[in-house]
């Protein structure tokens, strides 16, 4: 009997555990376009191209590269750096990296698919304040997370 019932309790908290994670909010931003890379031999056909961009509407700097797949490289074509972009992100965690991150679904009119495990696929954040002595500013500090408004702002950021 003992069995029975450390098998049923174990699928019990399996179920629950699986039914209580938290859904993967989506969020609708502006990104700017800094980088815009077309991969393949015939420039009017690219195989994939790595989409760089700062999200306009956060504070500090932050950037996220992505790569897409022949799908996406068609429908990006045209695409400038400078060019503001509707975006659309999940705030995903991972398990198996033990971190959450930003999952990119798509940008402008182009939905995409982007492998959060791939190192290609990155992301960074900066927030700098200057450091002031008597009036004057004499240095920079930067922290590579951000500050509880930022966060508020850009909820997708947070790495927690």
């Amino acid at each position: 009997m003992a069995p029975r019932f450390s098998f049923a309790l174990g699928l019990t908290l399996f179920l629950t555990a699986v039914g209580c994670r938290e859904k993967s909010p989506t969020y609708k931003t502006t990104v700017t376009l800094l980088h815009v890379h077309p991969f393949g031999s015939d420039p009017q056909a690219p195989t994939m191209v790595a989409v760089e961009f700062a999200y306009s509407d956060c504070p500090g700097n932050s950037r996220q590269l992505v790569r897409g797949d022949k799908t996406f490289a068609q429908c990006s074509r045209g695409w400038k750096i400078g060019d503001r972009l509707p975006a659309e992100i999940k705030h995903v965690y991972l398990e198996e990296l033990a971190e959450y991150q930003s999952d990119v679904i798509k940008l402008g009119a182009c939905p995409i698919q982007v492998d959060l495990r791939d190192e290609a696929n990155y992301e960074t954040i900066e927030e700098c304040k200057e450091i002031l002595a008597s009036g004057s500013v004499v240095g920079v500090r930067c922290h590579h997370h951000l500050s509880d408004d930022a966060i508020a702002k850009c909820p997708w950021l947070r790495n927690y």
